[in-house]
C-alpha cells in the first residue's frame, strides 16, 4: 500500500513575509520549509520535509526528472507564496471575505481585479496558477516541449514580485 503523500497546497502563513523568484520568503526559507517544522522554527528540518525528501529522492531514484522536479517545486511555492501575500494585502485592506468554495481563478480575479488597474498582476497571477495546476495535476507528465522554461518562470515569478513591490512603495 502507497504511504499518501502530503499536500503541498498549504499556505506560507508567516506574516510579512517576502515573495522571491525562487519561491523563498525573504527570510531566506522556502515557504514549506517554514511551516514544516509545526513549531516556525527553520534551524533544523522537521518530519515534514524529511518525508517530502524523501519521496524525491525516491521519484528521482525511479527514473523522474530531478530538474523538472526542482521547477514544479520551485513554481508551487512561488504560487502559494503569491496567494499568501494577495490574501494578506486583501484582508489588510479591510475586503470581504471570499466566498466558500471560490476556485483559484476566481480568487485571483478578485484578489487582484484587472478593473482596479490591476492587469498585469492578474494575468500573470494567472499564467502562474495555470502552471501551479499542471505541477499538482500532471507532475510527471510534463513534457520538456510543454513545460516554460526556467527563464520563463522566473520572468513571470520577477514580474509578479515587481508589481507587489511597486504596489507596497504607492
Amino acid at each position: 500500500a502507497a504511504a499518501a503523500a502530503p499536500v503541498a497546497a498549504e499556505r506560507p502563513t508567516a506574516s510579512g513575509a517576502g515573495f522571491s523568484a525562487s519561491g523563498a520568503t525573504s527570510s531566506g526559507a522556502s515557504a514549506s520549509a517554514s511551516s514544516s517544522s509545526g513549531g516556525g522554527s527553520t534551524s533544523a528540518p522537521g518530519s515534514l520535509t524529511r518525508a517530502v525528501g524523501g519521496l524525491h529522492k525516491e521519484y528521482v531514484a525511479g527514473g523522474g526528472d530531478a530538474s523538472l522536479a526542482r521547477l514544479q517545486d520551485r513554481i508551487s511555492n512561488a504560487y502559494l507564496s503569491m496567494m499568501g501575500h494577495l490574501e494578506r494585502r486583501h484582508e489588510q485592506r479591510g475586503g470581504a471575505p471570499l466566498p466558500k468554495g471560490s476556485s483559484e481563478e476566481e480568487k485571483i480575479n478578485a484578489l487582484a481585479p484587472r478593473s482596479a488597474g490591476q492587469s498585469q498582476l492578474c494575468d500573470s497571477a494567472h499564467t502562474l496558477r495555470r502552471w501551479y495546476n499542471a505541477c499538482r495535476h500532471e507532475r510527471g507528465q510534463w513534457s520538456v516541449g510543454a513545460r516554460p522554461s526556467d527563464k520563463e518562470v522566473a520572468r513571470v515569478i520577477e514580474r509578479i514580485r515587481g508589481l507587489l513591490d511597486l504596489e507596497r512603495r504607492a
